[in-house]
Formats: structure tokens, C-alpha cells, sequence
């Protein structure tokens, strides 16, 4: 039936009527109820990831990442950031919750060095490849819940306790 459901959409919205919406990736997540959401994502049509830019850097989206789809927003929300925090070559930032690094990596370039967490690993292997792509060596990323990724990070003596 998922795939009857699937082959629907992808004539829909990429050879029918809903071709107008010019979409450029279309995913399935089943959800059994409203609480209960499968996990896997199944490509109706398009493309693996999608690609956005904020501050001249490229980031890969897959389905499960986070990225603030108010670009601009963000845009202006991360210089006055930079303002305030008052970030300078010595600074190594925390990126807690950091979707698919957008934050660590436009940060990169004024910092020491960036460690983002992330309980979402597709959006951990996004954040990986956008600091690749973007040329970002000084920006790590860690898969985990913040709660225990935070005590390794401690441990390895990048942030005081």
C-alpha cells in the first residue's frame, strides 16, 4: 500500500498538477499515530538532500536535519550573536542541538574551534559533510544526547565544568 501511496504522490507532484510547486525532494515517513512516528523516510521523487545557503556557505539537508528555514532570519540572528558573545580567535564555541551545523560553521571562521551535538544522526553526517564542503577544519560534531555527549567533551578538556 506505501508504495501504491508513493507512486500517487510522485505522479502528483512531479508529472501532474502538483508539478507547479516545483519541488525539488518529496519524502514518505509512515506514522502509525500522532505519537508514535516510524522513523524511516522513503524518497517519493527528487533529490537525496536538499541545498540551502546562509552566509555564502552551502549546507546538505537530508529529511530528519534541522535547518532554520527562515534564512535571512537566521542570517541577521547569527551576526548579532557573534556581536554579542563577543567571539574572537580564542573562543571555542558549543553548538548544542546543532541540526546540520549552521551555527557552528558560520561561526567557524571567528573562533578557536566549534563542537556541535546532535541526537539526530543523519543531521550529525550532514553536519560532517557541510564542514567539508564548506572547507570548515576547525568545526567537530558529536551523535548523542547532550546530557552524556557534554561529559565527554568535559572530559576531553574543551570546556570547563
Amino acid at each position: 500500500m506505501a508504495s501504491e501511496i508513493m507512486e500517487d504522490l510522485r505522479k502528483y507532484y512531479f508529472d501532474g498538477e502538483g508539478s507547479e510547486f516545483e519541488l525539488d525532494s518529496l519524502y514518505l515517513q509512515a506514522c502509525i499515530s500522532h505519537a508514535l512516528v516510524k522513523k524511516s523516510f522513503r524518497l517519493v521523487g527528487g533529490q537525496k538532500y536538499i541545498t540551502e545557503t546562509c552566509q555564502d556557505l552551502k549546507f546538505q539537508i537530508s529529511p530528519d536535519s534541522f535547518f532554520q528555514v527562515n534564512t535571512k532570519g537566521a542570517e541577521t540572528l547569527y551576526n548579532t550573536v557573534k556581536e554579542i558573545a563577543e567571539v574572537s580567535p580564542i573562543t571555542t564555541l558549543l553548538d548544542i542541538c546543532c541540526g546540520t551545523g549552521t551555527i557552528s560553521l558560520v561561526m567557524a571562521p571567528h573562533v578557536r574551534g566549534t563542537v556541535g551535538i546532535e541526537v539526530v544522526t543523519g543531521a550529525v553526517d550532514d553536519a560532517r559533510m557541510n564542514a567539508k564542503e564548506n572547507n570548515m577544519e576547525n568545526a567537530s560534531f558529536l551523535a548523542g544526547k547532550v546530557e552524556k555527549v557534554k561529559q565527554f567533551i568535559i572530559l576531553m578538556g574543551l570546556l570547563a565544568t
